[in-house]
Formats: structure tokens, sequence, C-alpha cells
């Protein structure tokens, strides 16, 4: 706290924290930190595939609703999982699809995401 203002900056590895003086202390102290989204990655492959592929998320927290489309926007498959340790592991079944490009979109909550996998 600076003239009795609080100081938002940034700090490496903690954003958006909130300086202010501890009671009893003129010193500046961490007041509050706000709780950080969780980190997700996610992967198809392989890409290109043959006969089926996998969809794998780490840092998944709630349920995923995984969806497959053709190029023509019809949908194809759709599943849903739920996370294990923060994972998610699904198989795309691709075997009786013709050879083309699809679409694998999975909603997550209010998180979108969608990538697009080959079939030869």
């Amino acid at each position: 706290m600076v003239n009795g203002t609080t100081w938002r900056g940034g700090v490496p590895n903690i954003p958006n924290f909130s300086l202010g003086a501890l009671s009893g202390s003129s010193c500046d102290t961490i007041t509050s930190i706000p709780e950080m989204e969780s980190v997700f990655t996610y992967g198809v492959y392989p890409n290109p595939c043959f006969n089926s592929a996998q969809l794998s998320i780490s840092g998944a927290t709630e349920k995923a609703e995984i969806f497959l489309y053709n190029t023509f926007g019809q949908l194809l498959y759709k599943t849903t999982t739920f996370p294990s340790n923060n994972s998610i592991h699904a198989q795309l079944p691709m075997r009786d699809l013709v050879a083309g490009i699809y679409l694998v979109k999975v909603s997550m909550g209010e998180k979108e995401i969608a990538q697009k996998l080959v079939k030869r």
C-alpha cells in the first residue's frame, strides 16, 4: 500500500494479486490471490489416422461431450466422458468412415475446442 492506494501489478507466476498493509505492520503484504483458471491441453492422434484415433485431454476438471462431424456438418458420433485424475482419454471410431477430413469438437462446460482430423 502506497499512500493508501492498493497497488495491482504483475509478478511472474502470480498475476492479479493485491498488496496491502498487514494489520499492525507498516510492510506491504500480499493480501489476496484470485483462484487461477485450470489449464488444459489436448490432442487428437494419430493424425492422419486409419481405423481409430485417440483424444487426450489433460487438466480436465469436468465432463466432456465429444462430437465427430464430417465436412457437411453432419454429426457422426457423440459421447460423454468424465475425467479420471484430471485427464480424459477417448477412442474415436474411424474404421467405418471413408477417407476424408473430419472435425472433432469437445465441450467442457463453457469451454469448447475443435481440431481437424484426417482419415486415410
